[in-house]
């Protein structure tokens, strides 16, 4: 229940014992709560629209199967295209299925896959030794961007007050919490992630959204 490209039930639980599934969330959330998480967990710039066809839907019939969601989503991706007068995507240029970042938005707010990772780094770090180093691989940006943002804070870099924003948080007018400096017990080794190269990619697709960040405790 985690694909958008196979059919199946809207689950997305990792942890099958867990009270809360997909299901709950699509069913269930208010607009509010849906728009709120496919514009945090999503950065779907069609949040609010989204979340109002879904809860437009589900009043007609319950919304049980992936691709319930997913075709969905494409039929009103697909009737704003209509309205603008097709994509604006350039020739040759591949887009992502339309319900992506929708199914991306379900799945970490019924995993809280977020706060897990703002739960486990800081651990982590503290148990390392003088010269022993921490390494993270994340899968989109708004796993990376925790993951900086710890790296950062633990280097005593951040400032909350001057934080540079990003798109998604200018527009959304969220912005991350200012916190107390640290005293810097990490170096970063890099100060921007490790991509996979072409060759990688072309080996292995899934590689293209990976992004390796790595630090050395002091």
């Amino acid at each position: 229940g985690f694909s958008f490209m196979r059919g199946g039930p809207l689950d997305m639980r990792m942890n099958p014992e867990a009270p809360l599934s997909a299901w709950n969330v699509v069913n269930h959330y208010s607009e509010q709560d849906l728009g709120r998480i496919f514009r945090d967990f999503g950065e779907e710039r069609h949040w609010k629209k989204f979340a109002r066809v879904i809860v437009q839907e589900r009043v007609v019939q319950p919304i049980d199967t992936t691709l319930q969601l997913a075709d969905l989503i494409s039929r009103h991706t697909r009737v704003a295209k209509k309205r603008r007068g097709g994509s604006r995507g350039g020739a040759g240029k591949k887009s992502i299925h339309p319900a992506t970042k929708i199914f991306q938005a379900v799945r970490i707010e019924v995993n809280g896959e977020l706060d897990a990772i703002d739960a486990a780094l800081p651990p982590m770090i503290e148990s390392l030794r003088a010269g022993g180093r921490i390494g993270v691989i994340s899968f989109h940006s708004l796993e990376d961007r925790r993951v900086k943002h710890t790296f950062l804070e633990y280097s005593g870099e951040r400032k909350g007050s001057v934080e540079k924003l990003t798109k998604m948080e200018r527009y959304s007018g969220i912005a991350p919490e200012a916190s107390e400096e640290k005293t810097a017990v990490l170096r970063m080794l890099k100060r921007k992630p490790t991509t996979a190269s072409i060759e990688e990619m072309e080996l292995n697709p899934r590689s293209r959204s990976a992004k390796y960040r790595w630090a050395e405790k002091l």
